[in-house]
């Protein structure tokens, strides 16, 4: 159904997708880059509120204060990534940013019955940076190489696919901690099917970094075609 959608957007005059941006490279791999990026961010906003209130037995609002840290992080430093955008390029952001998801993702990849409020608190914070670091950036750079006619549909096409990885950013996680819980154990059981979750949100966020050493600076210039 996807295969004949994106065939059939090649045959219109008008279409409500236009995939031909993919022909740009650095726009290209910064889509996946922003795509692996808010598909690990928005994981952890269901995870960690289910993990504090299913089996830690925190409140509703102590789940929801433990993400206010980073989501207040990430606000601030957002203009500041634009200016070390301006100063430094896409690439180094991308690398630091995403180095920092994939650290803190495998953080939250060995959690207990006992870990603290301020431990999730303090690394949910540092990981919300990393996503500020490379989020923008990566997102920037993959428009800026398009030529003023494609603009738009970069931005549609980028905007789409940020909310399929979304929709799979939420899922996914689910269903992976159902599959690997292991009831019988009770709580231990279920924090298990957590740390499983995470620990696949870090192998993707691992190949994101990898891909983050293949973004292209600014200083490459428009229009950059794949050969």
């Amino acid at each position: 159904m996807i295969l004949w959608f994106v065939l059939r957007q090649f045959n219109l005059k008008q279409p409500i997708l236009e995939f031909r941006v993919f022909k740009y490279k650095v726009f290209t791999i910064s889509t996946i880059l922003g795509m692996i990026t808010f598909m690990v961010m928005i994981g952890a906003a269901v995870m960690l509120p289910l993990y504090m209130q299913t089996m830690l037995g925190f409140s509703a609002f102590e789940s929801g204060l433990a993400l206010l840290a980073g989501a207040v992080l990430q606000g601030i430093m957002n203009p500041f990534s634009g200016k070390l955008f301006d100063l430094y390029g896409a690439k180094y952001l991308a690398i630091i940013g995403l180095g920092l998801i994939v650290v803190t993702t495998f953080m939250f990849a060995f959690l207990t019955e006992e870990t603290s409020f301020m431990y999730i608190s303090a690394v949910h914070a540092i990981r919300m940076l990393g996503v500020a670091m490379a989020m923008m950036p990566v997102t920037t750079a993959g428009l800026n190489v398009l030529p003023m006619e494609l603009m738009a549909h970069g931005t549609a096409v980028n905007n789409t696919l940020r909310q399929v990885s979304g929709a799979i950013g939420t899922a996914l996680p689910i269903t992976i901690m159902t599959t690997a819980a292991i009831p019988e154990e009770g709580v231990l059981g279920m924090i298990h099917g957590v740390n499983i979750s995470f620990m696949v949100a870090g192998v993707i966020a691992i190949v994101g970094l990898a891909l983050s050493f293949f973004l292209k600076d600014r200083e490459s210039g428009r229009g950059i075609k794949i050969k």
